[in-house]
């Protein structure tokens, strides 16, 4: 593809994005790739190129937008994505800039002379003429729901771009073995501090041909996801319960750490998550996983989690959450999150945190999740919990919950609590 195509691909591919981020449709990651699906003739290059200049636009999307509005300019995807260029990039049809962006049969238009002037003031305007939270890259509303300056070096970390982290599946390998199998193919992989299966790979490259995917060895997940089911300790003989359990990342973690042996429900709300989990657990070599498609609510829902009262040594609840902690990986979250959201979120982490506690036995543990840096879903969801489950106490009052964070960890922004619930006779 030309330069212009690529151009013209990443301008519509930011449309179709912002229009689901108000209409709460498909992620990023999904409609790029429906977009590539229903164009083979794109190359791995051009696919990644324009995946790049995408994901970089929308990670900076809350200042390009304070700018364009500045000089009365909406936010689409074509203005977000020449307002990302330079001034010699996207001079006007006349000027001097680089034509070969707007030339061609699959290129967009040059800008006329009014709309490369607008951009142009739009660039220019000083970055101490943004708002503090459009410096951040963060939406203005989130002011109320963060410390800006205690999040500064947070919010800052989630404008770049993120690591490729592997989980070593410890049923099938060893990190060390992964590490000079992955040198022979070339690939530069190093241990992350604090972690006994996290693996990072620098650079990032695509892996998904490699034989130790395909052979179930290495899963992508990032490293500060592993430090959370670390936490949880998950034990062969146990019986343990993911109760969110999505595509089933953290089951596979847990499993291997199970060593396949004991009991492991893996609970969601989406079949299609957990058929996905089926077939990844298969190539894993997971064997003690059982999947369990529960609807939200209702009698169903009711009667299981009444059947498994009281039954678990261990439940993991990796709840739905802003996703605030993977802005690099998601950043079309910044745009698709509202108060009223955040609100709703909150209600229902409350409500399945009570749903978890309701299944650990008495001397279990419980590990509440998020990918959330806001305190709203992390502290404040442990403190209200305590107050209504004071048979529950965290399993290290010192330590208190984790908080692991980009710009600290170098991983994604991850928040987890272990809970032990007080044995029958104390």
């Amino acid at each position: 593809m030309t330069p212009a195509a690529r151009l013209a691909a990443a301008i519509d591919l930011l449309d179709v994005i912002l229009s689901a981020a108000r209409d709460n449709g498909p992620p990023a990651d999904r409609l790029v790739n429906d977009y590539f699906r229903a164009r083979r003739y794109a190359g791995s290059k051009d696919r990644r190129a324009i995946q790049d200049q995408v994901f970089d636009t929308l990670r900076h999307a809350v200042s390009l937008s304070e700018r364009l509005a500045a000089v009365g300019l909406a936010a689409t995807g074509r203005t977000l994505a020449l307002c990302a260029l330079d001034d010699a990039e996207t001079a006007d049809a006349e000027g001097s800039g680089n034509a070969a962006l707007f030339a061609g049969p699959h290129a967009t238009h040059a800008p006329d002379a009014a709309e490369a002037a607008a951009l142009a003031a739009a660039r220019a305007l000083p970055a101490d003429r943004l708002s503090a939270t459009a410096r951040l890259e963060c939406p203005a509303w989130l002011a109320d729901h963060l410390d800006l300056d205690a999040a500064a070096p947070v919010l800052a970390a989630l404008v770049g771009r993120a690591p490729l982290d592997l989980r070593v599946n410890t049923l099938k390998a060893e990190p060390e073995a992964v590490r000079a199998a992955l040198a022979e193919q070339g690939v530069t992989a190093v241990p992350v501090a604090g972690t006994a299966t996290a693996l990072r790979v620098d650079p990032p490259v695509s892996l998904h041909q490699s034989p130790l995917m395909r052979d179930g060895a290495v899963e992508v997940q990032d490293a500060n996801a592993q430090r959370a089911c670390a936490l949880a300790a998950a034990a062969p003989g146990e019986t343990v319960i993911d109760l969110c359990a999505g595509a089933g990342g953290k089951t596979l973690a847990l499993a291997a750490a199970m060593a396949n042996e004991g009991r492991l429900w893996a609970v969601d709300i989406a079949p299609q998550r957990l058929k996905t989990l089926a077939r990844r657990a298969a190539i894993a070599g997971v064997t003690v996983a059982e999947t369990v498609a529960l609807p939200a609510t209702g009698k169903p829902r009711l009667r299981w989690l009444g059947a498994h009262a009281e039954t678990a040594d261990l439940v993991l609840a990796d709840v739905p959450c802003s996703g605030t902690g993977t802005w690099r990986r998601s950043p079309e979250l910044r745009l698709r999150l509202d108060a009223e959201w955040l609100d709703e979120l909150r209600q229902r982490q409350a409500r399945l945190l009570d749903e978890a506690a309701a299944l650990v036995k008495p001397g279990g543990r419980l590990v509440y999740a998020t990918c959330s840096i806001l305190a709203g879903e992390n502290d404040a969801q442990i403190a209200a919990f305590l107050d209504r489950r004071p048979d529950f106490a965290l399993a290290d009052p010192a330590g208190g919950p984790h908080a692991w964070t980009p710009d600290a960890d170098g991983g994604d922004g991850f928040f987890a609590a272990l809970l032990v619930r007080c044995p029958a006779d104390a």
